[in-house]
């Protein structure tokens, strides 16, 4: 049909109605709609996966990053401390300036 072929003659070559060409001609017009939408939003969901892999990649970077910062930070700190305790911070006291006697 699509190629303009007669349709009774078609019809009669398959041994089916004219209307029964139709008719299928009609749903496999609606089934490739189908078809298109679901391929374009199965492509829009491929795309959103392939932004959050990004954002967790990076989430993941700046992870690593702060947890290896923060472990030099603790060994900084324990090795400024010369009995082994950990060294103190600002709220403890221990940035405190004592005037020279």
């Amino acid at each position: 049909m699509r190629l303009g072929e007669n349709v009774s003659h078609l019809a009669k070559e398959l041994e089916v109605n004219r209307t029964t060409l139709y008719i299928w001609r009609k749903e496999l017009e609606k089934s490739s709609a189908t078809a298109d939408a679901k391929d374009r939003e199965v492509d829009r969901l491929r795309q959103t996966v392939a932004q959050l892999e990004g954002t967790i990649g990076r989430q993941k970077l700046e992870l690593d990053f702060f947890r290896n910062a923060l472990r030099r930070v603790e060994e900084l700190r324990r090795g400024k401390s010369s009995n082994g305790e950990t060294a103190s911070t600002r709220k403890s006291g221990g940035g405190c300036k004592r005037k020279a006697e």
